[in-house]
């Protein structure tokens, strides 16, 4: 299988930026941090409908514990698609959260997905998870946080931020903030 695509200009992805923030901030680092003062263990995922060989190209994707992505399975000797590996969009979005909540990071292992387990050996409560979305792909998600009680929080670029204002006055969002990752934000001081 090969790895990567180099025809691909990243700049032009809205996730892209996000990652790119990321990138230049303390926020994961300082999410641990706080996490290790607190005597929690704190995890990072990606669950994106971009491409997942974009964001392992990102200067932070090794801090991130699993990245559920959409990929290719690419030919050994063409090095060209040959078939959608993993294929993520806003409805199936959930499933990934559950695979957190339940320890299933293998995205081939359905059957221990779908075994029924009791709230009380799963790995990440949904009360120990914040989700942070950036677009209506992350709706479904988010709503999920807040009905098993888990926190949801929309990030926004101005042009944006009427939609999110109305995902705060539907009750389906926790939170929302520009989406500006560095220290001293608002959006840092409440994580």
């Amino acid at each position: 299988m090969y790895k990567g695509y180099a025809g691909l200009s990243v700049h032009t992805q809205p996730w892209h930026d996000l990652l790119t923030v990321l990138a230049g901030s303390q926020y994961i680092r300082q999410g641990k941090g706080n996490g290790q003062r607190s005597c929690i263990q704190v995890e990072h995922y990606v669950i994106s409908s971009g491409l997942k060989e974009i964001i392992e190209g990102t200067s932070i994707s090794h801090k991130f514990k699993k990245i559920f992505a959409c990929e290719f399975y690419y030919d050994d000797e063409t090095k060209q698609a040959v078939w959608p590996i993993t294929a993520v969009n806003y409805t199936n979005k959930t499933q990934f959260v559950y695979r957190i909540n339940k320890g299933v990071l293998d995205v081939s292992n359905d059957e221990d997905l779908n075994r029924s387990m009791p709230d009380s050996v799963k790995r990440v409560p949904f009360t120990n998870m914040v989700y942070i979305g950036d677009g209506l792909s992350d709706v479904p998600c988010m709503k999920m946080m807040r009905a098993y009680g888990g926190q949801a929080i929309a990030v926004y670029q101005a042009m944006n931020k009427k939609g999110v204002e109305q995902l705060l006055r539907d009750g389906r969002v926790d939170y929302i903030f520009p989406a500006d990752y560095r220290e001293g934000t608002d959006l840092e001081l409440t994580m």
